[in-house]
């Protein structure tokens, strides 16, 4: 299956009509550079067909002038959007926490990554100072995730002073997902006073 087809033409000397150019040998490069990616010959019908062309910018040339500038998307390319999970625990942490029945867990059903995450506090006073967990297993286990065992990825919030909507954002976790793979949140708990903890992943399918 081609990447791309498409029936190259040009305007008829003085007059808007655009008729077919059958023959007619294309240079492509990518947008805006002088960077040749390939060069294609059109059929007596002017159809022009590209065999491998990845998803991209590019210019199309027809006797070195731009007949077209296009972002051309790969036959086979597809995007799996991102999906964002959000853990929450109201009120004080006041002790460990690993993947008891009261919080939630997030399953996915494709292989994929972690890219990022995101751990917000409503509060922490000056000696608060507890640690996030995000615990990884396999699905439908026969025990509960720990913290000494399954943890994957952490980060303290123990900001030395006092605040309101305190965050943290780790841009690269780096964390490859399986399917059927589970993932929970575990606290390790140190001191008061931590409060109204979010901790959001967003997992990208691959």
């Amino acid at each position: 299956m081609a990447d791309y087809q498409d029936v190259i033409t040009r305007k008829g000397v003085d007059t808007d009509v655009i008729r077919v150019y059958p023959s007619a040998s294309v240079e492509i490069y990518e947008s805006g550079t002088s960077t040749l990616v390939d060069t294609v010959v059109a059929d007596n019908n002017g159809v022009l067909i590209v065999s491998s062309l990845d998803t991209g910018h590019y210019d199309f040339k027809v006797g070195g002038v731009i007949v077209k500038t296009l972002h051309h998307v790969k036959a086979d390319h597809t995007h799996n959007p991102s999906e964002s999970f959000v853990f929450f625990h109201s009120g004080a942490i006041t002790s460990d926490e690993d993947a008891v029945t009261t919080k939630p867990a997030f399953v996915s059903d494709v292989a994929g990554s972690i890219t990022k995450v995101k751990v917000t506090a409503a509060y922490v006073d000056a000696t608060g100072n507890v640690t996030m967990h995000l615990l990884q297993g396999t699905d439908s286990g026969a025990s509960a995730l720990t913290v000494s065992s399954d943890s994957v990825w952490n980060t303290a919030i123990n900001p030395g002073s006092a605040y309101y909507r305190w965050q943290y954002v780790d841009d690269s976790p780096s964390l490859s997902v399986s399917a059927d793979d589970v993932v929970q949140l575990g606290i390790d708990y140190t001191a008061t006073s931590v409060q109204g903890v979010a901790v959001e992943i967003i997992f990208e399918p691959s």
